[in-house]
């Protein structure tokens, strides 16, 4: 229901992880963000990793389906990028547009060198940011989910994370938490509201609308609404 209401108040990468062991392990945990984008805007979405081990470097793969949605960038998160004293991980691979996609792969290890940079231990660390492009014409309302892949690109990209335990290089399977992107409805705009007569206290307003809405309402101090009106309205009188 595409509705709008305002108130008035009137007064490795590319196939496993670095050649390590794998080992899943409950003490990761990839989460995909959520977020609101208008039609035709753009929307950058965390990948965030809470994790009980430290962790040098990570891959993975983030899916999703329809049209409503483009991958346009992928990047280092705000944990990732302040490795090497703000200058970012070593070592980064992208892929915007992998087979079996709909979708984007990105794969870094922090640092190459001694001494060798790690994701502290700790809860929702931003290790990538994905950005999406919003089609013109997706209905408000709509959502579509962002979904952990082991299977894009070619060879498939794992989505794993590397660690070091017992002086062994593993890569841990991870838990994942989807995410979404929803598509908001626009607003409108230009709203002006008029004293047009003090004796009966008669405000007329007027605004320009951001899309034919099935409906507006109009609400008074308290969100209760006074006036619903059809979706191609652009005055009122209160």
């Amino acid at each position: 229901m595409k509705k709008f209401g305002f108130l008035v108040f009137v007064p490795v990468f590319v196939v496993s992880f670095i050649a390590a062991d794998f080992a899943h392990s409950q003490v990761h945990t990839l989460t995909a963000g959520s977020g609101s984008v208008l039609p035709g805007g753009n929307v950058d979405i965390g990948i965030s990793l809470s994790n009980d081990e430290a962790a040098r470097g990570f891959s993975l793969g983030v899916a999703h389906s329809g049209s409503d949605l483009t991958l346009i960038s992928i990047g280092p998160g705000q944990e990732t990028a302040g490795a090497n004293g703000g200058t970012g991980p070593d070592f980064e691979f992208v892929n915007l547009t992998p087979s079996e996609g709909p979708g984007g792969t990105y794969a870094c290890i922090l640092s190459t060198a001694a001494p060798l940079e790690e994701i502290p231990v700790g809860t929702d660390n931003e290790i990538a940011s994905f950005t999406y492009s919003c089609a013109s014409a997706a209905a408000p309302g709509s959502s579509t989910t962002l979904s952990f892949s082991s299977i894009l690109g070619t060879p498939d990209v794992q989505t794993v994370i590397s660690v070091v335990s017992g002086g062994n290089s593993l890569s841990r399977v991870p838990a994942t938490v989807s995410g979404s992107v929803s598509v908001a409805t626009p607003p409108v705009s230009g709203l002006s509201c008029v004293l047009s007569d003090p004796c009966l206290c008669d405000f007329s307003l007027s605004w320009v609308n951001g899309m034919t809405y099935d409906s507006i309402e109009i609400l008074d101090g308290t969100g209760a609404v006074i006036q619903t009106l059809g979706g191609t309205a652009t005055t009122a009188l209160v």
